[in-house]
């Protein structure tokens, strides 16, 4: 994905990076506290981690849903940009957009 097509693109890349890790950090809480049997408390708190994860990358699904044409059905543009972003396809040249200097 070409981040620097978009206006304020390295505070997309950050907010994309950040809510991707915390999405994944929140899985981990969950899985760990389901096979451990852990507290309610720590399953909050995975729980409250994926949400906020996962709302940072729906709204950047609908912000960058352009740049992801689906042939014949416009409607299609939303899943497809939230599948590449849910999928961590984009974190690679996120991380690059925020390393270079």
């Amino acid at each position: 994905m070409d981040w620097s097509r978009e206006p304020k693109a390295r505070v997309l890349g950050a907010a994309y990076v950040v809510g991707f890790l915390l999405w994944l950090v929140g899985v981990i809480v969950v899985l760990y506290n389901q096979l451990t049997g852990g507290s309610g408390a720590a399953m909050t708190v995975g729980v409250v981690l994926f949400a906020v994860g996962q709302a940072v990358i729906t709204t950047l699904a609908f912000r960058l849903r352009r740049h992801f044409p689906a042939p014949n059905r416009p409607k299609d543009n939303f899943q497809r940009a939230w599948n590449y972003l849910a999928l961590g396809r984009a974190l690679p040249s996120a991380v690059r957009l925020l390393l270079n200097r």
